[in-house]
């Protein structure tokens, strides 16, 4: 084969195709997520961590590079029913996992540290984190899932009312109002 030849097959060649890049395992496509998959995921985490959704997201952008944003899960909350039951029913479940939280921060023990006499002794900056951190889950929990969490209201009565006192006290307001029954003079 001559010379020639050899730089017109070279020439002749078909460039190499560039490899696509691995499609994260919750899209679609290149541009589009499958958002149940997303929220599912989502879900997973909030039900079993007491971390915000901010927090997964900054999570899953560090893990896998690539997330969908806080704005474009909330619009997909917005517009789905079904999404939006299963994000609500895990965040109930957060409030269960916070509380579990709470006793385990409850029952460590403080930390102990030794001043410069030597002598051993609680860290009240730890204790007062630690309560800290059980106060605000109790919270949190209180407010995701108040009719288990929340404060109960009781309404007590006390003394008697009866309707001679409520017609007496309506009587005593319509003093010197018009009474528009009777015709004016």
């Amino acid at each position: 084969m001559s010379m020639a030849a050899k730089k017109k097959r070279i020439a002749k060649k078909k460039p190499a195709k560039k490899a696509t890049p691995k499609l994260h395992p919750l899209k679609r496509s290149v541009k589009f997520w499958h958002e149940e998959k997303v929220i599912d995921l989502i879900c997973s985490e909030l039900a079993t961590s007491s971390k915000g959704l901010g927090s997964i997201i900054l999570k899953q952008k560090q893990q896998t590079g690539d997330f969908p944003s806080y704005s474009t899960i909330m619009d997909w909350l917005d517009k789905h029913d079904t999404l939006q039951d299963k994000y609500a029913r895990a965040k109930e479940a957060q409030a269960d996992y916070m509380v579990d939280e709470t006793l385990e921060i409850s029952d460590a023990e403080p930390s102990v540290v030794v001043d410069a006499q030597g002598v051993m002794r609680i860290d009240s900056a730890s204790v007062q984190h630690a309560k800290l951190k059980v106060d605000t889950r109790k919270w949190l929990a209180s407010k995701l899932k108040p009719k288990k969490y929340g404060e109960k209201i009781q309404q007590v009565h006390s003394g008697q009312v009866g309707i001679s006192q409520i017609l007496e006290e309506i009587n005593e307001q319509d003093a010197g109002l018009p009474n528009y029954d009777e015709p004016e003079e």
